[in-house]
């Protein structure tokens, strides 16, 4: 009898444990890279919080290049004009008085091109970027 009423006791210790144990905070990445074929499109998302102030998007392309827009809460605050830019890179600061407000925030790249590009895209808030 003991021996079950410990068995039992540990399962419950463990059990408590677990739901005290701290889990892995959950975040949006911060980056994507990856190909282009041609036609296809690629967004990142991130949702910036009260704390957020300051929010820089970036994105680099090779090849031929690729179109980049620069979203909040599905509108878009940049674009470039063509869709052979090899770079791109916008940010919004409370310091300079164009940052909107807390929202989702987004980056796209497009590969209008008849051939692959490489894309490399980032959304970085606050202490993220200097």
């Amino acid at each position: 009898m003991n021996r079950i009423r410990r068995i039992a006791t540990v399962a419950g210790l463990a059990g408590a444990l677990a739901v005290l144990a701290p889990t892995a905070a959950h975040a949006d990445p911060i980056g994507w890279g990856g190909t282009l074929t041609p036609g296809q499109t690629k967004c990142l998302t991130r949702t910036a919080g009260n704390d957020v102030h300051q929010v820089r998007v970036e994105g680099t392309a090779t090849g031929q290049g690729a179109r980049f827009r620069f979203l909040r809460d599905r509108t878009v605050l940049e674009a470039t004009s063509t869709d052979t830019v090899g770079g791109f890179a916008a940010e919004r600061r409370t310091s300079l008085g164009n940052y909107p407000s807390p929202g989702v925030y987004e980056i796209c790249a497009a590969n209008h091109r008849s051939t692959n590009t490489l894309v490399n895209i980032r959304v970085l808030f606050n202490n993220e970027f200097v």
